[in-house]
């Protein structure tokens, strides 16, 4: 894709925003002991299962942005309520 093409996205946020189907997903251990969540029951890829923190990747209008990765990785630690 050259420079000057225009993103298009896959989908969109609930926000209009553009967003990729791309998520993060991270796992926590500390002291030999994991940080783990249990998929929702209604979720339609393996409810009920466990699986790392993470969700889905917002570009937040910047697609290009490389620290995006990095953004969603603090966002989702962060809202696991876990220190850094």
């Amino acid at each position: 894709m050259s420079a000057d093409a225009p993103a298009t996205p896959v989908c969109l946020t609930q926000g209009g925003r553009p967003a990729f189907v791309v998520n993060v997903e991270v796992f926590l251990e500390q002291d030999g002991r994991w940080l783990l969540i249990r998929r929702g029951k209604q979720e339609a890829h393996a409810p009920g299962t466990l699986a790392g923190v993470g969700g889905k990747v917002e570009t937040d209008g910047d697609p290009g942005c490389p620290p995006w990765t990095a953004r969603g990785l603090r966002r989702a630690t962060a809202q696991s309520g876990t220190p850094r």
